[in-house]
């Protein structure tokens, strides 16, 4: 049997790229590398310039060797080369991540042959129309890798290493939560960003590793546990594990619950959980990237024999290709010109406002990428594919919300408003909603890899997998879009000062849908403090909250508490959150010196404003200084205002602290900080602490740097008895304090 597999990764994102060995493998530039003479598995790179396999792929296949099939693999991530439609030979698609886009997943079920998915998809895509669908092990591992590393020191009694982007992993983040509050209690590990050897070492460092799937799978994280020989935690309601391992035996299933009695449990009975973690590191051995192979292998060759596996008469690729292409494009420009190139050869047969806005989008797209100014000819275009669309289909929702955005980049904030308005009218008087694939929504586009986490399209694609009726899913995504356009009307309302009409907007986006809104709820809550609501910034936050690692929502609430008199009560839910935040100490940490080494290198504040898009649910706020003003504003996690004044006023962050981006130095490793504390009363009373402190720190390398800046802990300064108390607690306090920096000239409403 005969392979043609791709795209081959060298670092390994697919799952048996790094344990397989082709006999022959194609690069993105054409060349070949040959490790026997008659190839059966030859897999295949494919170059950002082309993404055509008969130009790019075919021609330096052995003459006379044809494919028995084309097993691409994880289309959600990567673009579907352009010409895969005409491949005479079955195509096997294996899908990992599927609900990061499944509605392009199911635009091509009219392509590939025969799909390969997690087994809780199953359902979801037979329910879906594509009736050739098989359950497999999509995850697979170097299990070798995970076996060194024994003579590691344990740090961590429980341990958790995944990334916290609460818009992927929304349940999860609940969990995390309730983990890191048992920190007074156990050693907590949090971890993320962490690769390579590093990321093994962390698991074999924790006693026992907790995980939490999406959607009910067999996920990475088990692999990675098991093979480390540690003790994993999973979800009770996971529905893969039992197919491959003995709750009880292999590894422990715990209830909601059920979670800290168990870890309790365990740590207090280490032969069990010795005996358990050995249990699943010998089961899970069977389960192996190169087992899993074989077992891939025969499946195909078996599906190739009975005839289940075999080439369509009819392949549609157009529309699969299109959405496929925007959600592709991203810095590779060539991409957005072939996209745009189809969208127009599809206009040519008629105008359609959904390609009219799309073309739009591809040109926001180009001009973010770009870093152009606002008043350059993309958004221009932009602005005239959208009136063009409209003018085709006045009521067109998804048109009028794009030109609304494009609007607001040029500052055009009086239209743009009249554009959501107008959205928002559409979308009132109908009961559906077109799929807004071309969807201008927030500035996150500005990496493709990013747009898998961006809250709207998250919030999309669970709309889709989380309704099988076709009523019921246009209802929702009509409820979603209406949602997004009143929070964005809602911006533009209190840009131009009506604030009050801005609080009418943001409470209908906020009781349409909660999720996915960015902001709002933070935004919401601080208008209502603003306007001396504090009762109604309450029930905004109880109705809305659902993130428990966002600090902002956790501190607004106290701060609201407190306007509301409650006092105590503001006191009791600090407490609560300086709990959880102990237990992401490991994570804090290593982001912040990721931090100030991204400055050292990035004076651009847009490439500091690209960070911030990026950035983890609890990474503190960032926002540049205005040029030449040397002083910045600090906000400790313990509702304190910090004045930091520099020595000079800073050209860029990293030089004012004295880094040096060429080595870990700092050239001034002599740093004098002016620490000017304020605690004002939300209600607006006089500050009840007001004073200044000096504080002579030395710093060698911006790892020092990193560390010293978490060394300074004033959590015992929140709202204090007495205005002494804080500056006697400076003397010989221990601990990180978390601070995020802000323009001079915004003062938080503490």
């Amino acid at each position: 049997m005969n392979i043609l597999y791709g795209p081959f990764a060298a670092k390994g994102l697919q799952p048996f790229d790094r344990c397989i060995a082709p006999d022959w493998h194609i690069n993105s530039s054409g060349q070949v590398n040959k490790n026997v003479p008659n190839p059966s598995l030859i897999s295949f790179e494919l170059s950002d310039a082309t993404h055509l396999l008969q130009t790019q792929i075919l021609p330096h296949l052995p003459p006379g060797w044809q494919p028995d099939l084309l097993l691409f693999v994880i289309p959600e991530r990567y673009l579907i080369p352009l010409d895969l439609h005409l491949m005479p030979c079955p195509l096997v698609v294996l899908v990992e991540d599927w609900y990061f886009n499944f509605e392009m997943l199911k635009a091509h079920q009219a392509l590939f042959d025969y799909w390969l998915v997690d087994h809780t998809a199953v359902p979801l895509f037979r329910q879906a129309g594509i009736e050739r669908v098989h359950g497999f092990q999509v995850f697979a591992l170097d299990l070798e890798r995970f076996g060194g590393y024994a003579d590691v020191e344990v740090r961590y009694d429980i341990g958790f290493i995944g990334n916290l982007r609460t818009t992927v992993h929304t349940r999860r983040a609940h969990y995390l939560a309730r983990l890191a509050a048992l920190s007074e209690d156990w050693r907590v590990g949090i971890a993320t960003e962490r690769y390579g050897e590093d990321y093994i070492r962390f698991f074999r460092q924790c006693h026992l590793i907790f995980n939490y799937s999406i959607h009910g799978e067999f996920n990475m994280r088990c692999y990675e546990a098991l093979g480390c020989g540690r003790l994993m935690l999973l979800e009770a309601q996971n529905q893969e594990a039992p197919l491959f391992l003995i709750p009880g035996e292999d590894y422990v299933s715990y209830r909601p619950e059920q979670l800290e009695q168990l870890i309790a449990y365990y740590l207090h009975h280490p032969q069990e959980r010795e005996r358990i973690a050995l249990n699943g590191r010998r089961a899970i051995q069977r389960y192996g990237a190169r087992q899993l192979w074989a077992e891939l292998k025969a499946l195909l060759a078996a599906g190739l024999a009975s005839g289940e596996i075999r080439a369509q008469e009819h392949r549609i690729l157009r529309q699969g290709q299109l959405q496929n292409l925007i959600w592709s494009v991203g810095p590779p420009f060539n991409q957005l010109t072939v996209a745009g190139d189809l969208i127009q050869q599809e206009l040519n047969q008629g105008l359609d406002p959904r390609l009219l806005s799309d073309l739009a989008v591809l040109h926001y797209i180009y001009w973010l990428t770009e870093g152009l100014p606002a008043d350059s000819a993309s958004l221009a275009q932009a602005t005239s594919l959208l009136e063009k669309a409209l003018a085709h289909t006045p009521m067109h929702p998804i048109a009028a919300f794009n030109q609304g955005q494009v609007r607001a980049l040029q500052q055009r904030f009086a239209e743009a408003l009249e554009s959501f308005l107008r959205c928002i009218a559409q979308l009132e008087q109908s009961t559906a909603a077109d799929w807004p694939w071309g969807l201008v929504a927030y500035h996150s586009l500005h990496r493709a890899f990013e747009k898998f986490f961006h809250p709207w399209y998250m919030r999309q694609s669970q709309l889709q997998y989380s309704h099988t009726d076709p009523e019921q899913l246009a209802a929702a995504r009509r409820k979603l879009l209406l949602a997004h356009a009143y929070r964005h009307a809602g911006d533009l309302q209190l840009t131009l000062g009506q604030a009050e009409v801005a609080y009418q907007s943001w409470q209908r986006a906020l009781r349409l849908g909660r999720g996915g809104l960015g902001d709002l709820l933070p935004n919401l809550m601080r208008l209502c403090l603003d306007l001396k609501r504090p009762e109604q910034a309450l029930e905004a936050w109880a109705s809305g909250f659902g993130d428990p690692l966002a600090p902002e929502l956790w501190l607004m609430h106290c701060w609201a508490l407190a306007a509301a008199g409650q006092v105590q009560a503001a006191q009791a839910w600090y407490w609560r959150y300086s709990q959880i935040k102990q237990g992401f100490l490991e994570s804090l940490a290593q982001i912040w010196q990721q931090l100030f080494e991204g400055f050292a290198e990035a004076p651009d504040p847009r490439a500091v404003a690209t960070w911030r898009q990026s950035r983890l649910a609890l990474v503190p706020e960032v926002l540049w200084p205005a040029a030449g003003n040397s002083d910045f504003w600090l906000f400790g996690w313990c509702g304190l205002s910090w004045r930091l004044r520099l020595p000079e006023p800073p050209a860029r962050f990293g030089a004012a602290l004295g880094v040096d981006s060429e080595s870990d130095s700092l050239s001034r490793p002599g740093v004098h900080f002016h620490y000017h504390l304020q605690l004002v009363d939300p209600s607006g009373a006089e500050p009840l602490l007001s004073a200044s402190r000096s504080l002579q720190r030395v710093y060698h390398t911006r790892t020092d740097l990193a560390q010293g800046l978490l060394g300074i802990d004033l959590l015992p300064c929140s709202f204090p008895a007495e205005p002494a108390e804080p500056l006697a607690q400076l003397e010989d306090c221990q601990g990180p304090l978390y601070v995020m920096l802000l323009e001079d000239n915004w003062r938080l409403p503490l």
